[in-house]
């Protein structure tokens, strides 16, 4: 199925998915950047992810994520990031779709998250103290302190990522020539 160019937010994307997943940032007070710079990989591939998020953090490290979203989880397979040295994330799918490919892992909280090249099982978790927004591990309670407050109020999977999901999900775009 080809992608259809969608218009959002003054922002020209090349798929719905990818204007749904920035749908799905504001709808939790994320900020993103879309396509906000390309890279020459180690196997010299030339890399533009799709999105940035520059106040998320991936499993505790410094804020700055880069996310790469894919229809599905088997699209990832076979793809090779050699060389990207900056926090990478891929998401398959909708924003929190329950989709499973065996040896790639599932959250198990309703959304599959795939962080590239060195884990699986990540989810967005939201500090219920100062709002900081992470990506982690969802079954190990050690990864629930904030970065930010040091407090011990993470949670994995809460009632704003189902309406950030709804919202996202439901939002009409309009055909672009």
């Amino acid at each position: 199925m080809k992608a259809i160019d969608t218009e959002y937010k003054g922002f020209y994307f090349r798929s719905r998915l990818e204007a749904r997943w920035a749908v799905f940032f504001d709808a939790l007070g994320i900020k993103w950047e879309y396509e906000k710079e390309g890279f020459v990989l180690e196997n010299g591939k030339k890399y533009l992810p799709d999105f940035y998020l520059p106040h998320v953090s991936l499993r505790g490290q410094v804020e700055g994520v880069y996310v790469e979203i894919k229809p599905d989880a088997k699209s990832f397979l076979g793809e090779t990031y050699d060389g990207f040295t900056f926090p990478l994330c891929g998401f398959a799918g909708m924003p929190l779709d329950n989709e499973y490919i065996d040896g790639l892992g599932n959250d198990g909280y309703g959304g599959y998250q795939l962080s590239l090249g060195w884990d699986n099982c990540m989810v967005f978790m939201i500090c219920k103290s100062c709002g900081c927004v992470k990506i982690d591990y969802g079954d190990e309670s050690s990864y629930r302190i904030c970065n930010r407050c040091s407090s011990d109020v993470y949670v994995p999977f809460d009632e704003i990522f189902i309406v950030a999901r709804d919202c996202a999900r439901s939002k009409r775009f309009e055909f672009l020539e």
